[in-house]
Protein backbone atom coordinates (compact mmCIF):
# COMPACT_ATOMS: atom_id res chain seq x y z
CA UNK A 1 0.00 0.00 0.00
CA UNK A 2 1.24 3.23 -1.03
CA UNK A 3 1.25 6.67 1.35
CA UNK A 4 -2.38 7.26 1.21
CA UNK A 5 -4.03 5.16 4.03
CA UNK A 6 -7.85 6.21 3.05
CA UNK A 7 -10.14 6.63 6.44
CA UNK A 8 -12.71 3.61 7.29
CA UNK A 9 -15.24 3.79 9.17
CA UNK A 10 -16.34 0.27 10.39
CA UNK A 11 -19.97 0.29 11.89
CA UNK A 12 -21.66 -2.48 14.00
CA UNK A 13 -25.23 -2.41 14.86
CA UNK A 14 -26.08 -4.13 18.19
CA UNK A 15 -29.31 -5.32 19.44
CA UNK A 16 -29.23 -7.03 23.06
CA UNK A 17 -26.05 -8.47 22.04
CA UNK A 18 -23.40 -6.79 24.10
CA UNK A 19 -20.74 -10.00 24.94
CA UNK A 20 -20.85 -10.64 21.33
CA UNK A 21 -20.36 -7.04 20.11
CA UNK A 22 -17.49 -6.80 23.16
CA UNK A 23 -15.75 -9.95 21.22
CA UNK A 24 -15.94 -7.92 17.81
CA UNK A 25 -14.62 -5.01 18.89
CA UNK A 26 -12.11 -7.03 20.61
CA UNK A 27 -10.52 -8.60 17.70
CA UNK A 28 -10.83 -4.44 16.01
CA UNK A 29 -7.85 -4.08 18.23
CA UNK A 30 -5.73 -6.45 16.26
CA UNK A 31 -6.05 -5.16 12.91
CA UNK A 32 -2.54 -4.11 11.01
CA UNK A 33 -4.81 -0.68 9.26
CA UNK A 34 -3.24 2.90 10.47
CA UNK A 35 -6.53 5.06 9.41
CA UNK A 36 -9.64 3.08 10.69
CA UNK A 37 -12.43 4.53 13.39
CA UNK A 38 -15.21 2.37 15.21
CA UNK A 39 -19.25 2.90 15.26
CA UNK A 40 -21.56 1.36 16.86
CA UNK A 41 -25.08 1.98 16.47
CA UNK A 42 -27.44 0.48 19.30
CA UNK A 43 -31.07 -0.30 18.28
CA UNK A 44 -32.85 0.04 21.94
CA UNK A 45 -31.14 -2.71 23.27
CA UNK A 46 -33.24 -3.70 26.67
CA UNK A 47 -29.77 -5.40 28.47
CA UNK A 48 -27.61 -2.34 29.28
CA UNK A 49 -25.47 -2.82 26.37
CA UNK A 50 -24.30 0.48 26.03
CA UNK A 51 -22.90 0.76 29.90
CA UNK A 52 -21.37 -2.71 29.23
CA UNK A 53 -19.78 -1.56 25.64
CA UNK A 54 -18.70 1.96 26.49
CA UNK A 55 -17.03 0.66 29.70
CA UNK A 56 -14.87 -2.04 28.14
CA UNK A 57 -14.60 -0.08 24.69
CA UNK A 58 -14.85 3.40 25.17
CA UNK A 59 -12.61 4.45 21.92
CA UNK A 60 -15.38 3.48 19.92
CA UNK A 61 -18.24 6.23 18.50
CA UNK A 62 -21.94 4.69 20.56
CA UNK A 63 -24.92 5.78 18.82
CA UNK A 64 -28.54 4.76 21.24
CA UNK A 65 -31.48 4.71 18.62
CA UNK A 66 -34.91 4.40 20.67
CA UNK A 67 -36.29 2.31 18.38
CA UNK A 68 -35.08 -1.11 16.52
CA UNK A 69 -34.27 0.40 13.31
CA UNK A 70 -33.22 -3.09 11.98
CA UNK A 71 -29.90 -3.70 10.24
CA UNK A 72 -30.66 -1.60 7.48
CA UNK A 73 -31.25 1.55 10.02
CA UNK A 74 -28.66 0.82 12.19
CA UNK A 75 -26.36 0.84 9.30
CA UNK A 76 -27.78 3.53 7.30
CA UNK A 77 -27.39 5.70 10.59
CA UNK A 78 -24.11 4.62 11.07
CA UNK A 79 -23.21 5.40 7.45
CA UNK A 80 -24.11 9.18 7.39
CA UNK A 81 -22.36 10.08 10.59
CA UNK A 82 -19.35 8.28 9.46
CA UNK A 83 -19.42 10.62 5.47
CA UNK A 84 -20.35 13.34 7.59
CA UNK A 85 -17.11 12.55 9.70
CA UNK A 86 -14.88 12.05 6.23
CA UNK A 87 -14.86 8.29 5.73
CA UNK A 88 -13.55 7.13 2.41
CA UNK A 89 -15.05 3.53 2.89
CA UNK A 90 -17.95 1.78 5.35
CA UNK A 91 -17.20 -1.24 6.91
CA UNK A 92 -20.47 -3.04 7.77
CA UNK A 93 -19.95 -5.52 10.02
CA UNK A 94 -21.74 -7.93 12.00
CA UNK A 95 -21.46 -8.31 15.89
CA UNK A 96 -20.90 -11.85 15.78
CA UNK A 97 -18.31 -12.10 13.64
CA UNK A 98 -14.46 -11.73 13.74
CA UNK A 99 -11.99 -10.26 11.93
CA UNK A 100 -8.05 -11.61 11.09
CA UNK A 101 -5.64 -8.39 11.70
CA UNK A 102 -5.07 -8.14 8.09
CA UNK A 103 -8.40 -8.29 6.65
CA UNK A 104 -8.87 -4.58 6.63
CA UNK A 105 -5.91 -4.06 4.73
CA UNK A 106 -6.50 -6.74 2.24
CA UNK A 107 -9.90 -5.18 1.63
CA UNK A 108 -8.86 -1.60 1.05
CA UNK A 109 -5.70 -2.98 -1.37
CA UNK A 110 -8.18 -4.02 -3.39
CA UNK A 111 -10.42 -1.27 -3.71
CA UNK A 112 -8.22 1.12 -4.34
CA UNK A 113 -6.66 -0.61 -7.31
CA UNK A 114 -9.65 0.51 -9.10
CA UNK A 115 -12.07 3.45 -8.63
CA UNK A 116 -14.89 1.29 -10.26
CA UNK A 117 -14.72 -0.99 -7.68
CA UNK A 118 -17.63 -0.29 -5.34
CA UNK A 119 -17.81 -3.37 -2.61
CA UNK A 120 -14.73 -5.97 -1.55
CA UNK A 121 -15.78 -8.62 0.65
CA UNK A 122 -13.53 -11.62 2.09
CA UNK A 123 -13.75 -15.42 2.71
CA UNK A 124 -15.97 -15.67 5.63
CA UNK A 125 -15.56 -19.12 7.76
CA UNK A 126 -17.83 -21.05 10.25
CA UNK A 127 -16.33 -19.40 14.11
CA UNK A 128 -16.83 -22.98 15.43
CA UNK A 129 -15.80 -24.62 11.75
CA UNK A 130 -13.13 -22.50 10.71
CA UNK A 131 -12.26 -24.91 7.55
CA UNK A 132 -15.78 -24.19 6.71
CA UNK A 133 -16.98 -21.81 4.65
CA UNK A 134 -19.74 -19.33 5.32
CA UNK A 135 -19.70 -16.67 2.45
CA UNK A 136 -17.18 -16.27 -0.45
CA UNK A 137 -19.27 -14.10 -2.92
CA UNK A 138 -21.31 -15.32 -5.28
CA UNK A 139 -23.04 -15.03 -8.39
CA UNK A 140 -26.63 -14.81 -8.75
CA UNK A 141 -29.37 -15.41 -11.35
CA UNK A 142 -31.52 -12.07 -10.22
CA UNK A 143 -34.26 -14.08 -12.03
CA UNK A 144 -34.37 -16.05 -9.17
CA UNK A 145 -32.66 -15.00 -6.61
CA UNK A 146 -30.43 -18.61 -7.19
CA UNK A 147 -26.86 -18.73 -6.61
CA UNK A 148 -24.65 -20.18 -9.37
CA UNK A 149 -22.47 -22.65 -7.70
CA UNK A 150 -23.10 -22.66 -3.76
CA UNK A 151 -19.72 -21.89 -2.11
CA UNK A 152 -21.79 -22.14 1.41
CA UNK A 153 -21.19 -25.05 4.04
CA UNK A 154 -18.21 -26.91 1.55
CA UNK A 155 -14.91 -27.64 3.44
CA UNK A 156 -12.18 -24.79 2.48
CA UNK A 157 -9.91 -27.41 0.13
CA UNK A 158 -8.41 -24.52 -2.06
CA UNK A 159 -10.95 -23.97 -4.29
CA UNK A 160 -12.49 -20.57 -4.17
CA UNK A 161 -9.02 -18.83 -3.48
CA UNK A 162 -8.49 -16.44 -6.30
CA UNK A 163 -9.43 -12.89 -5.99
CA UNK A 164 -12.42 -12.53 -8.22
CA UNK A 165 -15.38 -10.68 -9.68
CA UNK A 166 -19.02 -11.85 -8.65
CA UNK A 167 -22.25 -9.82 -8.73
CA UNK A 168 -23.28 -10.79 -4.57
CA UNK A 169 -20.99 -10.03 -1.58
CA UNK A 170 -22.61 -10.83 2.17
CA UNK A 171 -22.93 -7.60 3.86
CA UNK A 172 -21.46 -9.60 7.52
CA UNK A 173 -18.30 -7.68 6.56
CA UNK A 174 -18.67 -5.49 3.60
CA UNK A 175 -16.46 -3.10 2.79
CA UNK A 176 -18.13 0.17 0.75
CA UNK A 177 -16.65 2.69 -1.29
CA UNK A 178 -18.43 6.73 -0.19
CA UNK A 179 -18.78 7.03 -4.10
CA UNK A 180 -21.78 4.14 -4.16
CA UNK A 181 -23.26 5.30 -1.28
CA UNK A 182 -23.71 8.92 -2.74
CA UNK A 183 -24.48 7.76 -6.01
CA UNK A 184 -27.48 4.85 -4.93
CA UNK A 185 -28.26 5.75 -1.18
CA UNK A 186 -26.90 2.97 1.49
CA UNK A 187 -29.78 -0.06 2.22
CA UNK A 188 -33.77 0.30 1.24
CA UNK A 189 -34.91 -0.09 5.23
CA UNK A 190 -38.00 -1.43 3.83
CA UNK A 191 -35.82 -5.05 3.82
CA UNK A 192 -35.09 -4.08 7.71
CA UNK A 193 -32.79 -7.22 7.43
CA UNK A 194 -31.86 -10.36 4.95
CA UNK A 195 -31.74 -9.71 1.59
CA UNK A 196 -31.07 -6.29 2.01
CA UNK A 197 -27.04 -6.96 1.04
CA UNK A 198 -28.60 -8.67 -2.27
CA UNK A 199 -31.06 -4.73 -3.45
CA UNK A 200 -27.56 -3.29 -2.39
CA UNK A 201 -25.62 -4.90 -4.51
CA UNK A 202 -28.06 -5.03 -8.01
CA UNK A 203 -28.16 -1.73 -7.76
CA UNK A 204 -24.57 -0.58 -7.31
CA UNK A 205 -23.77 -2.65 -10.36
CA UNK A 206 -26.27 -1.56 -12.45
CA UNK A 207 -25.31 1.99 -11.22
CA UNK A 208 -21.39 0.35 -13.14
CA UNK A 209 -19.87 0.13 -9.83
CA UNK A 210 -17.89 -3.55 -9.64
CA UNK A 211 -18.06 -6.10 -6.83
CA UNK A 212 -15.13 -8.21 -6.06
CA UNK A 213 -14.13 -11.08 -3.50
CA UNK A 214 -10.87 -11.02 -2.32
CA UNK A 215 -9.83 -14.43 -0.73
CA UNK A 216 -6.92 -13.30 1.14
CA UNK A 217 -9.26 -11.03 3.72
CA UNK A 218 -10.43 -13.35 6.34
CA UNK A 219 -13.38 -13.36 8.82
CA UNK A 220 -15.21 -15.85 10.74
CA UNK A 221 -18.94 -15.77 11.54
CA UNK A 222 -20.91 -17.11 14.58
CA UNK A 223 -23.95 -16.93 13.29
CA UNK A 224 -27.52 -15.90 13.98
CA UNK A 225 -26.64 -13.60 17.14
CA UNK A 226 -29.75 -11.23 16.38
CA UNK A 227 -32.44 -13.20 14.46
CA UNK A 228 -31.99 -16.44 16.15
CA UNK A 229 -31.05 -19.94 15.43
CA UNK A 230 -32.00 -22.35 12.32
CA UNK A 231 -35.33 -20.77 10.50
CA UNK A 232 -37.60 -19.17 13.58
CA UNK A 233 -40.50 -17.68 12.66
CA UNK A 234 -38.44 -13.95 12.66
CA UNK A 235 -36.29 -15.37 10.02
CA UNK A 236 -39.07 -17.05 8.36
CA UNK A 237 -41.39 -13.51 7.85
CA UNK A 238 -38.57 -11.43 6.71
CA UNK A 239 -37.13 -14.57 4.48
CA UNK A 240 -40.21 -15.03 2.23
CA UNK A 241 -41.12 -10.93 2.52
CA UNK A 242 -38.34 -9.84 1.30
CA UNK A 243 -38.00 -12.05 -1.60
CA UNK A 244 -40.88 -10.89 -2.96
CA UNK A 245 -39.84 -7.39 -2.66
CA UNK A 246 -36.77 -7.53 -4.08
CA UNK A 247 -38.47 -8.76 -7.36
CA UNK A 248 -41.03 -5.83 -6.65
CA UNK A 249 -38.62 -3.12 -5.95
CA UNK A 250 -35.88 -3.83 -8.76
CA UNK A 251 -37.29 -5.65 -11.27
CA UNK A 252 -40.14 -5.70 -14.43
CA UNK A 253 -43.72 -6.32 -12.89
CA UNK A 254 -43.82 -9.81 -15.07
CA UNK A 255 -40.35 -11.06 -13.36
CA UNK A 256 -42.51 -11.68 -10.56
CA UNK A 257 -44.10 -14.20 -12.22
CA UNK A 258 -41.05 -15.79 -12.75
CA UNK A 259 -39.74 -15.86 -9.53
CA UNK A 260 -43.59 -16.86 -8.10
CA UNK A 261 -42.55 -20.72 -8.83
CA UNK A 262 -39.28 -20.12 -6.67
CA UNK A 263 -41.11 -18.53 -3.52
CA UNK A 264 -43.89 -21.42 -3.83
CA UNK A 265 -41.70 -24.53 -3.61
CA UNK A 266 -39.37 -22.17 -1.16
CA UNK A 267 -43.18 -22.27 1.08
CA UNK A 268 -43.76 -25.50 0.36
CA UNK A 269 -40.54 -27.10 1.51
CA UNK A 270 -40.44 -24.74 4.72
CA UNK A 271 -43.97 -25.27 5.12
CA UNK A 272 -43.71 -29.16 4.86
CA UNK A 273 -40.72 -29.43 7.55
CA UNK A 274 -42.76 -27.25 9.89
CA UNK A 275 -45.20 -29.50 9.64
CA UNK A 276 -43.35 -32.42 10.66
CA UNK A 277 -41.60 -30.65 13.90
CA UNK A 278 -45.11 -29.02 14.74
CA UNK A 279 -43.85 -25.72 14.31
CA UNK A 280 -46.78 -24.35 12.81
CA UNK A 281 -45.73 -20.20 13.73
CA UNK A 282 -43.12 -20.76 10.99
CA UNK A 283 -46.03 -21.08 8.70
CA UNK A 284 -48.08 -18.40 10.02
CA UNK A 285 -44.92 -15.67 9.68
CA UNK A 286 -44.51 -16.59 6.29
CA UNK A 287 -47.94 -16.53 5.64
CA UNK A 288 -47.90 -12.91 7.05
CA UNK A 289 -44.40 -12.01 4.70
CA UNK A 290 -46.83 -12.50 1.83
CA UNK A 291 -49.91 -10.91 3.30
CA UNK A 292 -47.29 -8.02 4.08
CA UNK A 293 -47.29 -7.39 0.23
CA UNK A 294 -51.36 -7.39 -0.06
CA UNK A 295 -51.26 -4.45 2.79
CA UNK A 296 -48.57 -2.80 1.04
CA UNK A 297 -49.53 -2.85 -3.10
CA UNK A 298 -47.92 0.32 -3.71
CA UNK A 299 -43.99 0.64 -3.22
CA UNK A 300 -41.12 3.49 -4.17
CA UNK A 301 -39.11 1.62 -6.61
CA UNK A 302 -35.60 2.87 -7.23
CA UNK A 303 -36.57 5.70 -4.19
CA UNK A 304 -33.69 5.07 -1.06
Amino acid sequence: MGAHNPKVSIIIVNWNGKEDTANCLDSLKQLNYPAFDVIVVDNASSDNSIEYLKKEHPDATYIENNFNSGWTGGNNIGATHAIAGGAEYILTLNNDAILDKNLLKHLVDIAESDRRIGFVGPKIYYYDKPTIIYSAGLNINYNCLFPFGVRKGKIDKGQFSKIEEVNWIDDIVLLIRRDVIKKIGLYDEDYFMYVEETDLCYRAQKAGFRIVFNPEAIAWHKGAASSGSGFNPFVAYYKIRNRILFVRKNLPAYWLIGISLHILLFFLFQAIKSLFTGRLEVISAMTRGIAWHVKNLKLDKGVR
